[in-house]
């Protein structure tokens, strides 16, 4: 998604800066990033938050008056905070691994022989990858 986002933006002479805050359980990290963002002078914010409830009550606290963009992970946030978010693209996790599911099973069916697969879905503790897996 990152390459995609820097490829068009590199296409559209656009300043795009991707921070990458380490995974699900560094909120507090995800907390800086935004402020950097914010004092940067960012014209927008594409936050793929770390945790669904991480900003639920204080996402304007770290980006004040920059609009986010909520996308990939599911973002909420009260009535109050979510005059914020202008706009959200997200990922249904079960169809996602459904679909992968179905391709696979189209490509190797019954009788086509052992077919070997790896499927990593992440940490046990997010909901989202955990749909995916049960899904898949």
């Amino acid at each position: 998604m990152n390459y995609g986002m820097v490829t068009e933006a590199e296409k559209q002479n656009i300043t795009l800066k991707v921070l990458e805050s380490g995974g699900y359980p560094n909120i507090d990290k995800q907390r800086a990033q935004l402020i950097a963002c914010r004092d940067w002078g960012a014209d927008a914010i594409i936050l793929g938050t770390v945790s669904p409830t991480a900003f639920s009550d204080d996402l304007n606290r770290y980006t004040q008056d920059t609009p986010v963009f909520a996308t990939v992970n599911h973002l909420i946030v009260d009535k109050e905070q979510r005059q914020h978010v202008k706009g959200v693209v997200g990922v249904d996790w079960y169809w996602m691994g459904h679909r992968v599911g179905k391709y696979l099973a189209e490509q190797h069916p019954n009788g086509s022989g052992v077919v070997d697969v790896a499927f990593l879905p992440g940490l046990n503790q997010v909901v989202g990858q955990s749909q995916s897996f049960l899904a898949f």
